[in-house]
């Protein structure tokens, strides 16, 4: 099964955005702030052959989710989709967003809502979502094949925060657990950042910086 995995990392406030292209179809994982998202809906509309864009937020800060209005504007078909524990705070903007410190001043549809288990289908591939709270409460993890995309959940030698609306540290500690367990993964994906590509290792570290909670 072939596909592409497009990788554009922003080194600003805006999250990282993952573009998966299968076929005719692209799996965004989350949206970024405006500026950033029209470079990646450039190099997409630049393919030529993309005809529907599946984009995923990772969880509800508008870092990850502002870049939305922008695909709107350049798709006709943009179907949006986040945990169904963030999806009400991304659709009503809410406090635990953070979206008036993003200049966000209106939600941000979701039309799919995700629980642990879904899998999102992206021509022919399967996507599948974990739930893995600790950032927010509704923070997911994309896996497909050996690769995860982890929104904030963990970075190169660190972890996301936890202190954060919504946020628990019990629960991050417990997410990023489950993750190290899995010995398949090669690359992660971070939310902001550089790509793990040393997962083992890096968890070693995270895990350890994570002793006390």
């Amino acid at each position: 099964m072939e596909y592409n995995i497009e990788i554009f990392l922003s080194y600003t406030r805006s999250s990282n955005i993952y573009i998966i292209l299968e076929g005719k179809e692209a799996l965004v994982v989350d949206a970024g702030l405006p500026e950033f998202a029209s470079t990646v809906v450039t190099h997409i509309k630049d393919l030529k052959n993309v005809q529907r864009v599946h984009l995923v937020f990772t969880h509800c800060h508008y870092d990850h989710v502002f870049g939305y209005t922008v695909f709107r504007k350049s798709f006709k078909k943009v179907e949006t989709y986040a945990h169904e524990l963030d999806a009400n705070d991304i659709k009503n903007a809410t406090i635990k967003t953070y979206s008036m410190f993003f200049g966000a001043r209106e939600g941000v549809p979701v039309d799919h809502l995700l629980k642990e288990g879904d899998s999102l289908s992206v021509g022919s591939l399967d996507v599948k979502v974990l739930h893995t709270p600790g950032h927010t409460e509704g923070s997911i993890t994309l896996l497909l094949d050996e690769c995860a995309f982890v929104g904030d959940l963990i970075f190169n030698r660190s972890f996301g925060r936890y202190d954060l609306l919504s946020g628990n540290p019990k629960d991050l500690k417990k997410s990023i657990l489950r993750l190290s367990k899995m010995k398949e993964l090669k690359v992660i994906y971070p939310g902001h950042g550089s790509i793990i590509s040393s997962p083992r290792e890096n968890f070693k570290i995270v895990l350890s910086l994570l002793d006390d909670i």
